[in-house]
């Protein structure tokens, strides 16, 4: 597993992975012994994982982000891990290069291209240069941001200066993209001859929650051609978007940003403003800075402009933004109850619309691209008088929700969501054992695309998202329960939790362990009480060998993110059970039984 770091010697580094069994020898010890004799600065090393069987498993990584791995692990005096625990390091390493940036194993994607032109912003290259330079390209491009400004000027210097440097650029071995343009201006092309299934494009998944690392999504022309197809108005039920100013601010190596931000609003007339700097501090700016009329965002995103847009912003309404749009992650109601509010505070969408926007919800993994979308959500929820009005698939999408052996759910219970149509992606590249993985087989031997996500189907074929598979609870029966459920029981007071996420932790005795956190809404005015009530609905409904586990931790302000904008998952992991709390199990008998969730449970 390579992590975008240069590699230099390396040397053997064996950590035994048993299932917990404990050792004398402390850290530091092991260190001396087994890191520091031949490794030190940021050289390179080859982690040996050794199971129980005797299986060895080689990982590349810094010997940094061994250290860094090994600091974050509550036992501190451990030297060895179970093989869970190494799969977490993994996660753990791939979350602090996101943060960082370095995402991938770049110097890995970069040996697979075609060696011919290799084209960067200047900021990235810096980063990258001596990678590129190794492996020899013909031509190297290098595209200093200031080239998109008007002379060269950053007229919102203020604002950008604490994120980006729009500095012009120069390396005697590269070209300015300026240049680039100029290169054959004048030359005659051979038009290539393509069809609609020749590969287009190679985006990444988020891989920014526990699923695991990115993978490569190779997509068709097809798949982008028919997705901007099925948004227009005419099929989709969407706003004529001639004259319409889309913010395109998702990193551009996410098919969310390629597609939903730029592919798909060019091909409908709209104009593209391509934001360079992607952080969610910086979003208020942005919206400023570039007026747009609609933005696709991250739910996170939208959640720290309503708590500060209008503190840095008083004076400066967004009557312009008359398409705002959540994507990537599940809006809790109470998220979308308060992201509503702000757009209403700025006038949001009052120079299009008689009345303030609310907020539009976006769905479709990057696997099948932008499948799902519900126009003014709120609204919609409103006409069918209910509070999960869902998203509503577009046109040409085969889509079920299946049970663990294949058979099709009818009757809007909660099962696997897949789907299937010509914006599916083709393969993960280089991948068969993620590919064959991907695409699922109902009874019939019908093939979907696993959305990887627990949902419900209505009776017009609105889907509503639940949560993630992979991180559930399992009881000592053998049952299973889905961290989502939990969730949905503390979101039910929306007028006092504004967010809630359920992580599965181990604790002393290796049991699984719920970690709820919370966010309070900004007017709640008993946050201890809401937490209480959100208990005793709990005790309720889940089962008290798990509800004797339950534990809550209040998030104060916001919650980390993931460099690609997503609530970040891993991190609330790490903590395990610090900084939390019980509120103990209350009898059933004492309380009347809530039958919403008697079935699920």
């Amino acid at each position: 597993m390579g992590l975008g770091r240069k590699q230099n010697s390396k040397t053997d580094i064996k950590i035994k992975i048993l299932p917990y069994v404990k050792t004398d020898e402390t850290l530091s010890d092991a260190w001396e012994d087994f890191f520091m004799a031949d490794c030190k600065n940021e050289q390179m090393g080859i982690v040996q994982i050794a199971d129980k069987q005797g299986t060895d498993e080689r990982i590349n990584m810094s010997i940094t982000d061994v250290m860094y791995w090994l600091d974050k692990m509550q036992e501190k005096d451990r030297l060895i891990y179970t093989k869970e625990e190494i799969e977490r390091l993994n996660r753990q390493i791939y979350c602090r290069c996101l943060e960082t940036g370095d995402m991938f194993d770049i110097k890995e994607i970069v040996k697979d291209t075609s060696k011919n032109v290799f084209i960067a912003t200047s900021d990235n290259y810096t980063e990258l240069k001596d990678i590129v330079k190794d492996i020899g390209y013909s031509k190297i491009v290098v595209s200093s941001l200031s080239e998109s400004l008007k002379d060269g000027v950053d007229l919102f210097y203020d604002f950008d200066k604490k994120y980006h440097s729009f500095k012009p650029y120069k390396d005697e071995d590269t070209i300015s993209f300026s240049e680039f343009l100029t290169i054959g201006k004048n030359k005659q092309v051979e038009r290539a001859k393509v069809t609609l299934d020749d590969d287009f494009l190679i985006t990444y998944t988020s891989g920014s929650t526990i699923v695991g690392l990115p993978k490569e999504i190779v997509q068709q022309h097809r798949s982008l051609i028919v997705m901007g197809r099925l948004h227009d108005y005419d099929l989709s039920g969407l706003p004529k978007m001639k004259d319409v100013r889309m913010l395109a601010h998702i990193p551009t190596y996410s098919n969310t940003d390629v597609i939903t931000s730029m592919s798909d609003p060019l091909s409908q007339g709209c104009s593209v403003a391509l934001e360079p700097i992607y952080d969610r501090d910086f979003f208020n700016s942005s919206l400023v800075i570039n007026r747009p009329n609609a933005v696709a965002a991250t739910r996170s995103f939208w959640i720290h402009s309503s708590l500060t847009y209008q503190k840095e912003f008083p004076n400066i309404k967004q009557r312009g933004l008359f398409i705002p749009i959540s994507v990537g992650e599940n809006t809790s109601l109470g998220e979308e109850k308060l992201i509503n509010k702000f757009l209403k505070e700025v006038k949001a969408g009052q120079d299009r619309l008689p009345i303030p926007a609310v907020l539009s919800m976006g769905g479709g993994d990057c696997e099948h691209g932008g499948i799902y979308f519900s126009l003014y959500h709120a609204y919609k929820s409103k006409l069918t008088a209910t509070s999960k009005y869902g998203l509503v698939p577009f046109k040409g999408l085969s889509q079920a929700i299946l049970d663990e052996e294949g058979n099709h759910i009818t009757d809007g219970s909660v099962g696997r969501l897949v789907a299937i149509g010509p914006t599916t992606m083709k393969e993960y590249n280089n991948n068969k054992e993620a590919t064959n993985k991907f695409f699922k087989h109902d009874k019939e031997g019908n093939i979907y695309g696993d959305c990887k996500l627990w949902a419900s189907m209505k009776s017009d074929n609105r889907v509503v998202l639940h949560g993630r598979i992979g991180n559930d609870f399992r009881m000592k029966n053998g049952d299973v329960v889905p961290c989502y459920l939990l969730g949905e029981i503390v979101e039910e007071d929306s007028n006092n939790i504004l967010s809630c996420e359920v992580v599965n932790v181990k604790d002393e005795e290796n049991q699984d362990t719920p970690v709820i956190y919370y966010a309070l809404q900004p007017d709640c005015k008993d946050g201890l009480s809401a937490i209480m009530h959100a208990n005793s609905r709990l005790c309720e409904n889940i089962n008290k060998e798990l509800m004797e586990r339950v534990h809550f931790s209040k998030v104060n302000g916001e919650f980390d993110l993931t460099g690609s904008g997503k609530r970040d998952i891993n991190t609330l992991n790490e903590k395990g059970l610090n900084n939390t709390f019980t509120l103990g199990y209350i009898k059933k008998n004492k309380i009347n039984k809530n039958k919403k969730y008697e079935k699920k449970i």
